[in-house]
């Protein structure tokens, strides 16, 4: 659902499946422009999504995400294999290089309604913030745990709203995948 949102915040119309199976029975109808599949799944697994894509339209970009990719999944035809967690910048890299897109285009510029960033040192934004805080934001961050920073940087500015403005840059750069930007902000 994160990335089914993410997508959707970025311009591009998604179509969520229960599982492989269903996906499957969904080729049989007009083509996506891209698909992205688990490498695991009830029914039908990530493996059987790209066969049956390729078996309809050879072109297709399958991209596939998984915890558990093997070697092999990177020889198996998908255009892209991805690791999880999946940082965001790296699969709008990769999604713009299946599709061909142009990142400088407007759906690409981070994510919808981004407003540019003012340039605020980090030791303004940390200021006044308890280590114990910063600390559960570097455990999310070293797991690359994305959702769960959002939702965490979203009960911060709710418990705390002086913390506020720190809380909502948390959240944009975990919205963009920027997880090097985020190591840097509360190191």
């Amino acid at each position: 659902q994160f990335l089914a949102e993410e997508l959707s915040g970025c311009g591009f119309t998604v179509d969520e499946f229960a599982d492989g199976a269903d996906l499957i029975a969904a080729l049989k109808s007009d083509a996506p422009d891209l698909i992205l599949t688990d490498r695991m799944m009830p029914q039908a697994d990530g493996l059987a999504v790209l066969a049956a894509a390729r078996a309809r339209w050879a072109e297709l970009p399958v991209l596939l995400i998984s915890a558990t990719s093997a070697p092999a999944d990177c020889e198996s035809g998908f255009d892209a294999v991805l690791g999880k967690p999946v940082n965001l910048a790296t699969l709008h890299n990769a999604i713009a290089r299946a599709l061909r897109l142009d990142r400088t285009t407007s759906a690409w510029n981070a994510s919808a309604n981004a407003q540019p960033d003012p340039v605020i040192e980090s030791a303004q934004l940390t200021s006044g913030i308890d280590q114990t805080v910063l600390n559960q934001a570097r455990e999310l961050i070293a797991l690359g745990a994305i959702s769960d920073l959002i939702d965490w940087a979203l009960a911060l500015a709710q418990a705390n709203p002086a913390q506020a403005a720190f809380a909502a840059h948390i959240e944009r750069l975990a919205r963009q995948g920027e997880l090097a930007q985020l190591e840097a902000l509360i190191s």
